[in-house]
């Protein structure tokens, strides 16, 4: 998508009346909720509550609007095979993408979903929770084996999860001379030869949620969850989705939710002890996506580099401790 777009924030009212014309709905209400690699609203509309996703332009993981529609008809797949995912809705013409343009002319694309009802996983009490994410989190990657599409998507390899925030974070020390960097190399080849290692075909490699940490899944009052914002979801490996949610979960029930992730999806192996050699390799992924999608957000992201120094101390000493 092309990086020289500005990605103007969009009044709530303009995409309440490019939702009106698109989807012959009339918000009663409609506000945005954040700004994060997309711009998201609120709408409500004759009693019901959707959600609008407004996508930025000039994303290092996508390429053009039919990376979007992959997305949409993933989860369209997903809802109709009944898996828990909050799902694009039809317009009128029957499409699920179309674009709202901003008070400098850009069109953006754009797509309605539903609502997930409830409130985010991350700290939420209820004790079934942790079973149903780890239940609704296998559903998504056995019945995305099932989905077939014209398009295509991003990998969430070694070029992302590594190479990028090893090239982005070097970058910024050597803007200021700094040769603190160096020191850290050989982590960043040590993940590289593990995830080397790893099998890169279906079932352990393939289509993932990318960022299911608790805040993008919602659990209601009887625990169940729902999971949303598939922006990041591409074609990876299932256990860093794993490793990715089940951090989201309290350790004494971590046990519980990989238990239910595997009652799902028998195959999968992995135990916490060894999903954990996955956690550094988030926090660099995480630290990465950030420095690379700042420029596209309008914002400068650029911590210093004794907090980076610090940063890196904690991904060597969790990788150290994940073991061989």
């Amino acid at each position: 998508m092309d990086a020289a777009v500005a990605n103007e924030i969009i009044a709530a009212e303009v995409v309440s009346d490019a939702v009106a014309k698109a989807y012959g709905l009339v918000p009663d209400e409609a506000a945005l909720i954040r700004r994060g690699f997309n711009d998201t609203y609120r709408l409500d509309a004759n009693g019901e509550r959707r959600v609008a996703r407004v996508y930025l332009a000039g994303k290092y993981y996508l390429h053009d609007n039919d990376d979007i529609r992959f997305e949409l008809d993933m989860l369209s797949h997903l809802g109709t095979r009944g898996v828990p995912v909050s799902v694009p809705l039809p317009r009128r013409d029957g499409e699920l993408l179309g674009t709202v343009t901003d008070a400098s002319g850009a069109a953006r694309p754009f797509a309605l979903f539903t609502w997930a009802e409830g409130d985010t996983v991350e700290g939420h009490v209820h004790p079934e929770t942790p079973v149903n994410f780890g239940r609704s989190l296998a559903q998504v990657h056995v019945e995305a084996d099932t989905f077939d599409s014209p398009y295509s998507r991003y990998r969430l390899d070694a070029s992302y999860l590594v190479d990028q925030p090893e090239r982005l974070m070097a970058g910024k020390f050597a803007a200021q001379a700094d040769e603190r960097f160096e020191s850290y190399r050989g982590l960043f080849a040590e993940m590289r030869a593990f995830l080397a290692t790893q099998p890169n075909d279906l079932p352990a490699f393939g289509y993932l949620h990318g960022d299911p940490h608790g805040r993008n899944a919602h659990a209601d009052k009887q625990g169940s969850v729902t999971l949303f914002d598939f922006d990041h979801g591409g074609f990876g490996w299932r256990a860093y989705d794993v490793l990715t949610a089940m951090a989201s979960v309290p350790e004494d029930r971590r046990g519980d939710f990989l238990e239910s992730y595997r009652s799902v999806r028998p195959s999968f192996t992995g135990d916490e002890a060894t999903l954990l050699r996955w956690l550094p390799i988030r926090m660099v992924w995480d630290i990465g996506d950030m420095l690379a999608m700042a420029p596209v957000m309008g914002n400068d992201f650029n911590p210093p580099l004794d907090e980076g120094v610090q940063f890196l101390d904690r991904v060597k000493e969790r990788w150290q401790n994940a073991g061989p």
